[in-house]
């Protein structure tokens, strides 16, 4: 009896032990070792614990604060957001001595996150010196499931030490780029010529240099999500890799020459699914067609707006787009040497004989083995509008210099895209100065733009697939199309929902600018029958007071997007152009507050009184709880009920304009 009991107790122990292990989640802030004084540095802050895979708690929300020393670190930014939890769902704020931030999931369903996941990088100036970012604990929270506080979270802060000289700095040995034991002179910095000797180095950090030499049989690995930046010359006299997975692609940038004999490869990871196809472009110029092994490769045709497939034998050029197809996951391998400099395109075309958005169209692609910015160095664009477009793997994104679904108009590596010339001689420069580091997958964020408003579409059974239009009011645009600020709507893959506006000269339009306020014809085509959700972003780009309407001539009903930023309706699979306006109206009205007024619901009845000898009132409108407007009634006479038996019980919102006055009154409604 004393044995089982033995036992008993000891499988008891086992299960609260199983559960406290269940239940530890740690954060981090990682190391910075052997940094240059007077550079940026990327601090990464990653997650254990919350993966349900490995007996994680999946979380809902977080909140970190994390203190420094001002006197060491100057923050810089944030950046670097792991994709599944994007930039748009953090809010921060910095002050000397503090840097906060949180994060809350948006449907508040639970988040399971993969250990040693990076969330984010926090990005300070380094003034030199040894010092701590510590998080501070009674601040910190994460949330579970039930949105409880989950207890025992361990944090591990992180250090930053100054780097052991410039100079050069050798290599000898297995292991990563911060790995200092390996390195004779400290890590490299800025300032530091990196020289490897022996054995095999793993860029697992945001490396930097002032020149690199790799020595004959070694290895020098940039791996997935993370750069090497070169300040001078690469000499290669070994193998050199860019590595890529389902996690991102490592990034190169090189700021003078590559030479050396060694090889240079650069993989790109691509999931093709079943049918799935990627526009694709080479940062080297020995590849050809037949040595992307597992692909078909095809090239865009400007005079046909059609698309034909390329021989094996056909070389891929530098900084021309192609489209790629396959089936499942194919990791395409680059061999060659880089491209480092300026590249520049002249043959676009401009022969298509149709007029309208396929004239002009051409297909190039990024040259260089990391990412570029379309806002960012010295572009030459010559008869070029000033919109770009990709395709994300189901859908075109695009992007203007502002607004778009680009993030931030960059452009991945090895990515292609497409480019409109609006007249003959079109040309364009790609600069070398427009490369930047970024493992960032397409999604939106926008710059702060004024007057931007934002549609979402998705089918409520599959929000990962959905698309977006964007109207601007900008008084130097036009009601027409304009090269400058607008650009077309090109569709995607037809089992998604895709939306649009018109121009006034009827041009389909995925970023449409405008010069005054006025109803624009929103445009649905949905091929699925289902359920779908409308969401509305930007209204705090506008004054206050600006109104939006969401007319839904089907349901002949109206929503205030201002209380209610999403709708759902239901489709047949059936596009309804003309079923969707939005309205914007009302600038600038005053709230009524001079004259007293009484405004109830009597059961069916609606009764507003005057004290004043009011005798009219110009509009009634009646909202309900979501933000749909279910009654609008011009010039009522004051004292006189009016009939509301049509409305459920429920509360309502009652908005009284008087001239360019509005007051808005709560009501309740019974049985």
């Amino acid at each position: 009896m004393e044995d089982k009991m033995r036992k008993t107790s000891l499988l008891l122990f086992a299960l609260s032990l199983f559960t406290f292990i269940q239940a530890q989640v740690t954060v981090k802030i990682g190391n910075t070792i052997e940094a240059d004084p007077g550079t940026i540095i990327h601090v990464p802050i990653s997650v254990t614990g919350v993966d349900a895979s490995t007996a994680g708690i999946p979380i809902t929300a977080m909140e970190l604060h994390i203190s420094y020393t001002s006197s060491y670190l100057t923050y810089d930014s944030t950046l670097n957001f792991n994709t599944l939890v994007p930039v748009e769902q953090w809010f921060y704020g910095i002050t000397e001595v503090e840097y906060s931030t949180n994060w809350i999931e948006p449907g508040l369903n639970p988040l399971s996150i993969p250990d040693n996941t990076i969330l984010f990088e926090i990005s300070f100036l380094y003034l030199g010196g040894t010092t701590t970012l510590e998080f501070i604990p009674e601040k910190c929270e994460f949330l579970d499931n039930a949105y409880n506080k989950i207890e025992g979270v361990q944090f591990i802060n992180g250090q930053v030490t100054p780097s052991s000289g410039s100079g050069i700095s050798r290599w000898n040995g297995v292991g990563s780029w911060n790995t200092a034991a390996n390195w004779s002179n400290g890590i490299p910095g800025e300032g530091t010529v990196a020289l490897l000797e022996t054995g095999t180095l793993m860029v697992e950090s945001n490396a930097v240099c002032k020149a690199l030499t790799v020595s004959n049989n070694t290895q020098l690995n940039v791996l997935p999500g993370f750069s090497l930046t070169i300040d001078s010359t690469f000499n290669n006299e070994g193998n050199f890799l860019i590595s890529s997975n389902e996690t991102g692609t490592g990034s190169l940038i090189v700021n003078r020459e590559m030479i050396g004999s060694g090889s240079f490869q650069a993989d790109q990871f691509m999931d093709f699914g079943v049918g799935r196809k990627y526009l694709i472009s080479s940062p080297v110029e020995s590849v050809t067609a037949g040595t992307l092994a597992g692909v078909g490769t095809e090239e865009y045709l400007e005079n046909g707006g059609n698309w034909t497939p390329l021989n094996t034998n056909t070389q891929l050029i530098t900084g021309t787009g192609y489209r790629a197809s396959g089936s499942g996951e194919v990791t395409l391998n680059f061999s060659g040497d880089f491209a480092v400099n300026n590249k520049v395109i002249t043959n676009l075309d401009f022969s298509n004989p149709l007029a309208g958005k396929m004239k002009g169209m051409n297909l190039i692609g990024n040259p260089f083995p990391s990412a570029i910015a379309w806002n960012q160095g010295d572009w030459v664009k010559n008869n070029l509008d000033y919109s770009i477009y990709a395709w994300n793997g189901y859908k075109y994104v695009c992007w203007n210099g502002q607004i778009g679904s680009f993030t931030d108009g960059v452009i991945p590596s090895m990515q292609g895209f497409f480019v409109r010339c609006n007249s003959q001689n079109a040309a364009l420069t790609i600069p070398a100065n427009s490369k930047l580091h970024s493992n960032l997958p397409y999604q939106k964020s926008i710059e702060s733009v004024e007057n931007l408003f934002t549609v979402k579409i998705e089918k409520q059974s599959d929000p990962d697939h959905f698309d977006e239009t964007f109207v601007n009011i900008n008084s130097q645009a036009s009601n027409n199309f304009d090269a400058q600020f607008d650009a077309f709507k090109f569709f995607g893959e037809d089992q998604y929902p895709q939306v649009y506006t018109l121009s006034s000269d009827n041009n389909e339009l995925a970023i449409n600018t405008q010069p005054s306020y006025q109803s624009l014809p929103l445009i649905f085509k949905l091929s699925v029958p289902g359920t779908y959700k409308i969401s509305f972003g930007g209204l705090g780009s506008f004054l206050p007071d600006q109104g939006f309407t969401l007319e839904d001539k089907v349901e002949s009903s109206f929503m205030n997007i201002r209380t209610s930023d999403s709708y759902i309706f239901v489709s047949d699979g059936i596009t309804e152009p003309g079923r969707f306006v939005i309205h914007f109206y009302e600038v600038g009205m005053e709230e009524l507050s001079s004259i007293p007024l009484r405004v109830f619901m009597d059961k069916d009845q609606l009764q507003i009184y005057s004290d004043e000898g009011l005798q009219q009132i110009d509009q009634i409108r009646i909202y309900d709880v979501s933000g749909i407007q279910r009654l609008s009634k011009s010039n009522y006479q004051v004292n006189e009920s009016l009939n509301v038996d049509f409305l459920n019980p429920g509360i309502y919102l009652a908005q009284i304009v008087i001239g360019n006055k509005m007051k808005s009154y709560k009501l309740l409604k019974t049985q």
